[in-house]
């Protein structure tokens, strides 16, 4: 990783990097800002502090100017001024006794364009395009069919939409949806995961289900985990190789992503996860106080053949709770079927090898409800969101 050092034209600059540089600007940009802070001064006492209408001591002129520009300062017009200063009134905080800080005054790194806001967005917009333009083009693609029959093989296994098959050291393509499925009763190791791309569906299988060992160790080594960027055989970082950029989807990801071998390596990769989860509590997730009359309202209605939703909250029918099955039923009007779930909790290896077919369906079930989570959510979470847009340009 490379630091990009302070030059008088940052912008222009950064912009002539080439594209396969990380330059982390916002970490320069922070190392610039404490440099500067250690050399901040107190503005002359004579300079009058700024206050709001509310008497809040507000930023120094000079600082005021560097992170905002020359825009002007909004100003309540009176109706929503006396209704501030009611509030205030009614918690005894009006008019209450404040100390007035002394105002500093030092000078900020030269900003991306004219204000903090445009500033940080900026950087936002550097690290994140082309992981939004890969995941953008994934989204509005249609998966193709899931397998019938999956094939029982150690590591990934490719599947083409004719039905054709072939073992792969991992999946090449620059966006998936990912999923791992866990035999609890055999420890913290993977033990089946699907993928999908625009092109193809992903089977991996691990040892422990496909092979035949009296005894397997219970330590967790790197052969044991899941390649998404390199062979098996790769266990030390191969510093010779070309990473490419990579989104990597799933829902609840950070679970999927522990059982990654990439992510055990001291170097980094150019993959990126992105949680389906997340989006959701951003976009419709409930409160802590929410979730819990959600949860006891749905107990009551799975316990009184008559039972339906309060009335009274009615959010429930524009929110769920973050679990896959709630998310998928919310914005995708559709039933995930669980029954299979339970062998991987309760079940041995041996009783998933037995159900290998049914097993592996389920996983890719979860799968390909998360891609279509992902369709559904998505635009939502931009619009949500307008400074991600990929139009704005600066």
């Amino acid at each position: 990783m490379k630091f990009m050092n302070r030059i008088p034209n940052l912008r222009e600059s950064l912009l002539r990097f080439e594209s396969n540089k990380k330059t982390l600007i916002g970490l320069n940009f922070s190392n610039q800002l404490s440099k500067s802070c250690q050399s901040f001064k107190k503005v002359d006492d004579s300079q009058t502090p700024r206050y709001n209408p509310i008497n809040i001591q507000m930023l120094s002129n000079g600082l005021h100017r560097q992170i905002f520009a020359n825009k002007p300062v909004k100003t309540l017009n009176e109706k929503d001024l006396q209704e501030v200063i009611s509030h205030l009134s009614q918690h005894n905080l009006w008019q209450a006794e404040t100390s007035t800080l002394p105002d500093v005054d030092f000078k900020l790194p030269q900003l991306f364009n004219s204000d903090i806001i445009e500033h940080f967005n900026y950087i936002a917009n550097e690290q994140l395009k082309v992981y939004k333009r890969l995941l953008l083009e994934f989204v509005n693609c249609d998966l193709p069919p899931v397998p019938q029959k999956w094939k029982f093989h150690p590591g990934w296994v490719q599947y083409e939409k004719s039905g054709k098959f072939k073992s792969v050291d991992y999946p090449e393509e620059s966006a998936l949806v990912f999923d791992v499925e866990v035999c609890m009763k055999e420890g913290n190791f993977p033990t089946m995961a699907t993928a999908v791309s625009k092109d193809y569906w992903y089977l991996w299988c691990s040892e422990r289900l496909t092979e035949d060992h009296f005894n397997w160790s219970q330590n967790v080594t790197l052969s044991d985990l899941i390649p998404l960027e390199t062979a098996k055989s790769e266990i030390k970082f191969p510093k010779d190789k070309k990473w490419m950029p990579k989104i990597i989807v799933g829902h609840n990801v950070a679970f999927d992503r522990a059982f990654v071998k990439e992510q055990y390596y001291l170097e980094r990769t150019k993959s990126q996860f992105l949680d389906t989860m997340s989006l959701h509590m951003c976009v419709s997730g409930l409160t802590g106080m929410q979730r819990a009359m959600s949860i006891a309202s749905k107990k009551k209605s799975e316990n009184d053949a008559n039972g339906s939703f309060n009335p009274a909250i009615g959010w429930a029918f524009i929110s769920s709770l973050n679990n896959l099955a709630d998310v998928y039923k919310l914005y995708c009007h559709g039933e995930i079927k669980k029954d299979e779930r339970e062998i991987f909790v309760s079940g041995s290896l041996s009783d998933i090898k037995e159900k290998f077919q049914e097993s592996a369906t389920y996983c890719a079930q979860d799968t390909w409800a998360t891609f279509h989570i992902l369709k559904k959510i998505m635009p939502m979470y931009l619009e949500s969101n307008a400074l991600l847009s990929l139009e704005r340009e600066f």
